[in-house]
C-alpha cells in the first residue's frame, strides 16, 4: 500500500512539475494539435498579409531606460513668467466675459408683427358701449 501512495505522490510530482514547465513553453497544447494534425485545417495567409509582417517581433529588453522628454523641466524662473502670462490671459479673458455679458443684458426686441397682429392692434372699438 505505501509502495502505491509513493508511486502515485512521486506521479502527481512530476505531473505538476511538468505542467508548470510545459506552461512555459507557450501554447503547448495548441502546438501538439496542430502537429498531430488533430486540429482544424487553416489556409495560408495572403501575401499581403505576409508581406506586411515582421517574421520577428522586436521588444525593447528589460532594463532598458526610456528615452527623456523632448523638453526638459522648467526651472522657478520660467514656471512663475508662464504663471504670469496665464494670469494675464485670465484677466483678459474675465473683462472680454464681462462685456459680452454687458451687451447681453440689453432687453430683447419687440416681436415682429404679422399682419393679423397688426390689425388686431390697429382695430378699434366702433360700437358704443351699451353699459349704463
Amino acid at each position: 500500500m505505501t509502495c502505491v501512495v509513493a508511486t502515485v505522490s512521486r506521479l502527481t510530482i512530476l505531473s505538476g512539475i511538468g505542467a508548470f514547465l510545459a506552461g512555459c513553453g507557450g501554447n503547448t497544447a495548441g502546438e501538439f494539435v496542430r502537429s498531430s494534425g488533430l486540429g482544424p485545417k487553416t489556409a495560408e495567409p495572403q501575401t499581403f498579409v505576409v508581406q506586411s509582417r515582421k517574421g520577428t517581433v522586436d521588444y525593447i529588453p528589460v532594463g532598458t531606460v526610456a528615452a527623456g522628454p523632448a523638453n526638459p523641466a522648467k526651472n522657478a524662473e520660467q514656471v512663475k513668467e508662464a504663471e504670469q502670462e496665464m494670469d494675464s490671459l485670465r484677466a483678459r479673458n474675465a473683462n472680454a466675459g464681462a462685456a459680452a455679458a454687458a451687451a447681453g443684458g440689453t432687453p430683447p426686441p419687440d416681436p415682429a408683427l404679422t399682419p393679423a397682429s397688426a390689425n388686431a392692434k390697429k382695430k378699434v372699438q366702433t360700437t358704443p358701449s351699451t353699459n349704463p
